[in-house]
């Protein structure tokens, strides 16, 4: 089951701007990781989530993040 975005932001908003940067970090990571991946089959249609839509929803959660980065960043340092 893939967490909504919202969900996942709302996990991350007690982090520091630190903390926020290393789970950017990870995830970007995972990303690239499908992208540098072409071995994957077209025909694995078996596989439940697809790693198509895995990869779609980390982009989607990697927005938000981006996000809540800006924010945490503007609280602790823009005046």
């Amino acid at each position: 089951m893939r967490i909504t975005p919202e969900a996942f932001i709302e996990e991350q908003k007690e982090k520091s701007y630190e903390e926020l940067l290393s789970v950017r970090d990870e995830l970007i990571g995972v990303i690239r990781k499908f992208e540098a991946d072409d071995e994957q089959d077209p025909e694995d249609v078996l596989v439940s989530p697809l790693p198509d839509g895995n990869y779609y929803c980390n982009l989607k959660l990697l927005g938000g993040l981006c996000n809540l980065i800006a924010e945490k960043f503007g609280e602790e340092n823009v005046r």
